[in-house]
């Protein structure tokens, strides 16, 4: 089953429903083992099914874990790349530019995970049609 998506998918449910049947469905535990099906949904080639588990997932962890986890940062950025990748630039853009705002306030402008948004937040800003803007944002990343 080495590669096969769609089998890990499936398998990665069954731990989901182990862990939600033990644990119980807003157990911390249970949450990350949320967070790999939807990746690999997103693998076997249904990105739109894994932006609803995605976005799913981090209603969820704001409501547990509260808005500044470091786990419901790393969904929200998954979100909205997710959200990009179905075609929705604008919408990808503005989660980063929000996400970024909450992760420079949390982790620091200069924290790897803060800088990865920046990146991101750059890239979508020029697919949502803004090139030059995206070009400024990336300048401004690299002395950093």
């Amino acid at each position: 089953m080495a590669g096969d998506a769609v089998a890990a998918r499936e398998q990665l449910n069954g731990l989901v429903a182990v862990c939600e049947r033990i644990l119980g469905p807003y157990d911390p535990l249970t949450l990350t083992a949320r967070h790999e099906p939807a990746h690999w949904t997103e693998n076997a080639g249904d990105a739109a099914q894994a932006l609803d588990l995605y976005t799913w997932l981090l209603e969820d962890r704001r409501q547990i874990l509260g808005p500044d986890h470091v786990k419901t940062l790393t969904t929200w950025f998954e979100t909205a790349r997710v959200t990009g990748v179905v075609g929705d630039h604008a919408g990808a853009r503005d989660q980063f530019g929000l996400l970024l705002a909450a992760q420079e306030r949390v982790q620091g402008a200069e924290h790897p995970g803060t800088l990865r948004t920046r990146r991101a937040f750059a890239v979508w800003t020029g697919l949502a049609g803004d090139p030059v803007a995206a070009r400024d944002l990336l300048a401004a990343l690299l002395p950093v």
